[in-house]
This record gives C-alpha cells, structure tokens and sequence, in this order.
C-alpha cells in the first residue's frame, strides 16, 4: 500500500505497488479509523493497481485517518505484508495567505552545500502541495515558477518541509537535519547570494506567502554568512518586516532544515539563563552532567560563556563569542579545559550576552559537582 488519495469527501483513490488480483477485495478487506463504513471497491484501470474506494458518509476535514487493508494478494497470489498494509490520509483543505509561510532560507550555501527553502503550514489544515511552486517576484511579476510536486504532497498542520535539489546533502552539512521533512525537486528558482525573493505559490496560480530577503539581515557578527541561513523569529508576525529574520545560530550548526528555528520565540523561563540541575555527578551520577539553558525575547545575542571555581579562576570556557537563538543550552560535564575531571565542589557560570546596538547582560549561576572522581 504505497498511497492514499481522497478525490472526493466520499471517494478514495488507493494505490498499490503491484499488480492485484483481477477480482476487486471486497470492502470488508479495508477498514478505516476513525471509523466510517465502505460500500464498494472497483479498479480504476486495466493496470490493476489502483482502487476506487467509496464511503457510506464524508471525510471530515482536520482529522487524520488510517486505512488498514488484510486478504488482498498480487497477481502471483501473495498476500500483502502486515508491515505494507497501513497508511494515513487526510481531506486537504485550500490554503489561505500565510497558512503556508517561508520560513528559513539558506540562499548563499557552502561549495559543498545547497540551497534549500524550509515551509511551515501555519494553520490546523492539512493542506496538498500538488500544483504548487516556489518562485521569484519581482515588480510585480511572478518569475522563474518551479514546481513542487505533481502528485499529492500532503502537510500536516504545523508541519516543516524543506524544498532543496539534493536531499542527500542537507543531513551531511547540518547533522541535526531531520531527514524525513527533507523532500527533493528537481529545480529551485534563482537565490542570489545578495539579495532576492522567494513565493509560496498555489496550484491556483495564487501568492500565499512571499518574502524578500538580503544578506544585511545577517548578524553583523558573523565574518561569513556563507552556508548560515536566516530564521523566521515569529510565524504570526509580517513576513516581510527585517525585524522579524535571523541569522541562525552557531550553536545550532547555522542552520535548522526541518525542525523549530534557533530564533523562534517561545514562552520566556522565570530566569532568561537557568542552570538544570544545579547539583550533578559526572560519569557515575544521574544526572552525569549539567546543561546552562538561555532563553530571551530575541534572537541574535553574541555570548561567552566561562566555568569559574570559588576563587573566581576559569576552569573552561564553554562558548567564544557564540551566536546564539532566542533558544537553547550548553552542556558542561564536569571537565577542565585540559580534559580532567575538576573537583568537587561548588563552581560558577558566568555568561555574558551583547548584541549589535551594544546592550550587555551578564549572568552568574551557581553549579555543584557533587563527588571527586578517581
């Protein structure tokens, strides 16, 4: 079972990899849930590979269904694999502007690396990417339309997808990739290195989504934006205010395809800098190490990050003028800058953060190695 597409709220198109016996399965061969009862199977063509299937009430929109197939059999009479018979569908909804929104974009990669274009459906629907393309737009014209998919392409509310050429290269220059929101087309529209603009366009020929980008939205802190993208902070704000774009941060690897930006916003913590837990032993204790995780209103903040014993003496340094997200830790584990096990006893986290108009926030928190270590 390789396929499931609803042409209709009463219609179900499924698709298998194989040629099926000539006798249609009967409807009791199919189950869905949530549950809603099938009347009739038919083959759509000689091929005999794809059913029609219809349904005794409609689909409803917003939920997603499973439908599970048992007794049917290829034309050389094997049964289908129970690990083959399941999949899941959902009746896709037209997207309205901004339910489907840029956001990231790596437009100046690596010479090893590509450019990709990450989308996030910004709604509660399930919406199709058949029909749709990425384009350019420029003095009003729509340019350089490149599809996205001919075929049913499905996104789950407030999913990502990540649109590049290669999909093999993505997981190689940003380990933290998630694989399985990476889709590959054949063709991306033109990304200046300096300056241009990306369309979200609908199968309908219509604009949801657009947003025009330049390489000053970059942290004026990075000597090279070359393979770093620029994050969308907020999926509610305007696509097209600077204010709301950020370069992603080191921390993250630079870039973020297929999973939360380093620069979105969440709810801020009780303390913008926590220390969690405050008490660990390494090696042999639960928790084995400590995590220093910040969280502030905006992206962008450069910080260093230093691990200081009671006399105020830096035992290691976790972070050198690292760019940070609104987001994220370090992790220290009980180490010294030369690889040894410190003391036990009580230690310091000292952070410092600045940004680019010169505001400086220091922090200090206290952290206990709870055991010497043999």
């Amino acid at each position: 079972l390789i396929s499931i597409v609803p042409v209709s709220e009463t219609t179900l198109l499924v698709k298998f990899n194989e040629k099926l016996l000539a006798n249609a399965p009967a409807s009791i061969a199919f189950q869905l849930t949530p549950a809603i009862e099938i009347t009739s199977t038919n083959f759509t063509d000689e091929t005999l590979t794809t059913l029609q299937l219809t349904l005794m009430t409609p689909l409803q929109v917003r939920t997603l269904y499973a439908l599970s197939v048992h007794e049917i059999f290829d034309c050389n009479g094997n049964e289908i694999q129970t690990e083959f018979s399941t999949a899941s569908f959902a009746l896709p909804e037209p997207a309205e502007e901004k339910d489907l929104i840029v956001n990231e974009i790596l437009f100046n990669p690596r010479p090893t690396g590509v450019d990709f274009v990450e989308v996030y459906n910004n709604s509660d629907k399930y919406i199709s990417l058949k029909g749709w393309s990425i384009a350019n737009y420029i003095d009003g014209t729509i340019l350089n339309a490149k599809p996205v998919s001919a075929d049913d392409f499905l996104v789950a509310p407030h999913a990502y997808v990540v649109l590049t050429e290669d999909k093999n290269v993505l997981p190689g220059e940003y380990v933290q990739a998630v694989e399985k929101n990476v889709f590959e087309v054949s063709n991306l529209p033109s990304f200046n290195d300096d300056e241009g603009t990306v369309a979200l366009i609908d199968a309908d020929g219509s604009m949801i989504d657009l947003f025009s980008y330049s390489d000053d939205y970059h942290s004026v802190f990075l000597k090279d934006d070359e393979g770093v993208s620029l994050e969308r902070i907020s999926a509610e704000a305007t696509t097209n205010d600077r204010a709301n774009w950020q370069s992603a941060s080191s921390a993250a690897g630079f870039a973020t395809p297929g999973y939360i930006n380093s620069n979105a916003r969440s709810e801020m913590l009780a303390d913008r800098v926590n220390v969690e837990p405050e008490i660990f032993e390494p090696v042999n204790g639960q928790p084995s190490f400590t995590q220093i995780h910040y969280n502030f209103d905006t992206g962008g903040y450069v910080a260093n990050v230093k691990i200081l014993d009671g006399q105020g003496r830096e035992v290691k340094q976790l972070a050198n003028n690292a760019l940070l997200g609104t987001t994220g830790f370090l992790r220290w584990d009980g180490d010294a800058a030369d690889g040894t096990k410190v003391r036990t006893g009580y230690y310091i986290v000292w952070m410092e953060v600045f940004d680019s108009k010169g505001r400086v926030d220091s922090f200090r928190k206290r952290v206990i190695v709870a055991s010497r270590f043999q």
